[in-house]
């Protein structure tokens, strides 16, 4: 299971080594604005270039030097998007959360908490009433707290969150 779009928020200059770490982690999202003059592009400014995977080279290339990171984002031929730091879970999401929870609507209720422990497994803290989680375990402890009975109604909620 990868990020929500939601989870993602635009890369400026000074996110070089978040973007370098989202790489790594294979969520960091590149978005070429001009796709048709990529290779282009690339040669103009002595990148190396595949011609069948051009986006797959400059991302690796734009992660692993700062200096062509920044001429790359300059330039506007890229808008990268890298996980956001942190998410508060609102007393909307929640309220409707608890509401799928009362009605037995279990299946609907774990694949929206699967997307939140994504977000932790990707280094996203979330808070929740007040509550700071940064690892799935602490959440899973809270949301058994919160949701007693999904654990046993949808069995394989927690192990399919990928």
């Amino acid at each position: 299971m990868s990020l929500p779009k939601w989870a993602l928020r635009k890369a400026g200059i000074e996110d070089y080594a978040k973007v370098n770490a989202a790489v790594q982690k294979g969520v960091a999202d590149f978005q070429f604005l001009h796709r048709n003059r990529l290779k282009a592009w690339m040669s103009q400014h002595g990148w190396k270039k595949s011609w069948f995977f051009p986006e797959e080279a400059f991302a690796k290339q734009a992660s692993a030097d700062k200096q062509k990171y920044e001429t790359a984002l300059n330039a506007g031929i890229v808008e990268i998007r890298i996980p956001i730091e942190e998410h508060k879970m609102g007393a909307e999401v929640l309220r409707d959360m608890d509401d799928l929870y009362v009605n037995r609507e279990w299946d609907t209720l774990a694949n929206d908490l699967k997307q939140y422990i994504v977000l932790l497994k990707y280094g996203v803290k979330i808070e929740a009433e007040g509550s700071y989680f940064s690892s799935a375990g602490n959440f899973y402890n809270w949301l058994h707290t919160r949701y007693p009975a999904l654990e046993d109604a949808v069995d394989d909620w927690i192990l399919d969150a990928r």
